[in-house]
């Protein structure tokens, strides 16, 4: 990594808005089983700052609630349209967005028994512009062995839109859940969670709970990797992506802004190893609180360790994020705070 690529934090920070939009979607190839690619429509101690020019967090974009557009993306109410597969009497809500919610997205007909059906949109984890990235299909443990080589269970390319779209029976037996693997010129491979596996059978649920995939950029790791490198406790974790990690975002439902003020929470308690950076708002990292941007960095986390969004001692999260780390990747996670 290169610190001649870095870029200020001032433009990487802005949780700037980028277009939906749309475009016709490359058709992925599968690796295995009836898998297709269909067109889609439409509490630590030691925070101790860094050395070197401080990282400027610019805050969230916002909207005044009453709806408006943010860079791009609608944060107008979106009335009629389905969020969860829980809305739909099929039980099944076809969705490409999960903040801000996709105003297109529709109940449609369940998937077939032991099929599952993936949708979404890779975005740049700074910006949210829309990455044309190549994915891999996986479940979490093949991930988590080794996120550079593993083939997963199928493979595909999301549009220049960022929009995928994939049809798979390959997903039971999937131990805790299926993750996308994505890549593109100047990002880091990115681990991103799709849906858990449930706990008593290993069976999935007809579609995506997470529609939200992320790239995150090379310069904006190595970044991070500077400032953090100060840090007593991460320090002998990084860099970040070499030996793995965990960089997340605590973002409001509507717009997908940060959220300031928002402690992650290891359920695992005094138990937990992880050690958890905030951003704060004048470009330092904390052991408190996010700040404004919603940013937080997780190193050392065990495999599928959960943690809560929490503020005032209350669990603010829409639902817990699950994590995991390991060596030739980064790991992203956005935590969506309930309505």
């Amino acid at each position: 990594m290169h610190a001649s690529q870095f870029v200020p934090l001032v433009l990487l920070l802005a949780s700037a808005c980028s277009p939906a939009g749309g475009g016709t979607p490359t058709t992925g190839a599968p690796t295995s089983g009836t898998t297709e690619a269909a067109s889609t429509t439409g509490s630590s101690t030691g925070a101790t700052g860094s050395t070197g020019p401080a990282m400027t967090d610019t805050g969230t974009a916002g909207t005044d609630g009453s709806g408006g557009t943010t860079g791009g993306l609608s944060c107008m109410p979106v009335e009629g349209a389905c969020r969860e597969h829980e809305d739909c009497p099929s039980g099944y809500c076809e969705s490409f967005s999960s903040a801000p919610p996709d105003p297109d997205a529709t109940c449609e007909p369940a998937q077939p028994e032991g099929t599952i059906r993936l949708t979404g949109t890779v975005r740049d984890f700074v910006t949210r512009a829309p990455v044309a990235a190549s994915m891999r299909i996986a479940g979490a443990l093949d991930a988590a062995a080794n996120p550079q080589t593993t083939p997963g269970i199928a493979m595909l390319d999301a549009d220049a839109a960022g929009r995928f779209e994939l049809v798979t029976d390959q997903a039971d037996g999937q131990a805790i859940g299926l993750v996308a693997l994505s890549q593109a010129a100047g990002y880091e491979l990115t681990v991103t969670g799709l849906v858990e596996a449930d706990i008593a059978n290993g069976s999935y649920p007809p579609g995506a709970t997470n529609h939200d995939v992320w790239v995150v950029p090379t310069t904006f790791v190595d970044e991070l990797n500077t400032k953090l490198l100060a840090d007593p406790e991460v320090a002998p974790f990084l860099p970040l992506g070499e030996v793995g990690g965990v960089v997340g975002r605590v973002r409001e439902p509507d717009c997908g802004d940060g959220v300031a003020g928002v402690e992650i929470v290891s359920r695992a308690g005094a138990q937990s190893t992880a050690v958890i950076r905030y951003l704060a708002d004048d470009g330092t990292f904390t052991d408190t609180a996010t700040g404004p941007s919603g940013l937080f960095i997780i190193v050392a986390p065990a495999l599928a360790e959960k943690f809560d969004a929490m503020q005032g001692g209350a669990i603010v999260g829409e639902r817990e994020a699950t994590v995991g780390s390991a060596p030739g990747g980064v790991f992203a996670v956005t935590v969506i705070l309930a309505k």
